[in-house]
């Protein structure tokens, strides 16, 4: 089920929040595989990129604001691993991650590693 503005404020999100939240939303980015090129005047893109622009600041406020909120918690947490808050559970556990070093194994095993490495191409989008 969808979650509309209503719900968001009952939950106890402040308006503005919820605001930015459902205007997110309804900005749906053509897919991948979509063959249809939309072309644009120049004012209509400077308008775009003037929105994306915005929309990310949005985006980048929300996410520091939602560290800080975690920073927070994990403070009131110490060592604990997990906690109840109200109907939440929150949990705060280490994670062993193992990896290959890649710089390493390049030094140790130069053969191996040119035989086991693949080029890949991506393409960046920036807005400066």
């Amino acid at each position: 089920r969808g979650t509309d503005m209503n719900d968001n404020v009952r939950a106890g999100q402040d308006r503005s929040h919820t605001e930015r939240q459902v205007r997110l939303k309804s900005h749906q980015p053509l897919g991948p595989n979509t063959k249809e090129v939309k072309s644009m005047s120049d004012n209509e893109l400077e308008r775009k990129v003037r929105e994306l622009r915005q929309l990310q600041s949005l985006i980048d406020e929300a996410q520091a604001e939602a560290e800080t909120i975690k920073d927070a918690i994990k403070a009131h947490m110490g060592a604990q691993e997990a906690l109840k808050a109200g109907e939440y559970t929150v949990t705060w556990k280490p994670v062993k991650a193992v990896r290959i070093d890649a710089a390493a194994l390049r030094k140790a095993l130069p053969d191996v590693v040119e035989q086991f490495t693949r080029t890949t191409i991506t393409r960046r989008f920036c807005v400066a």
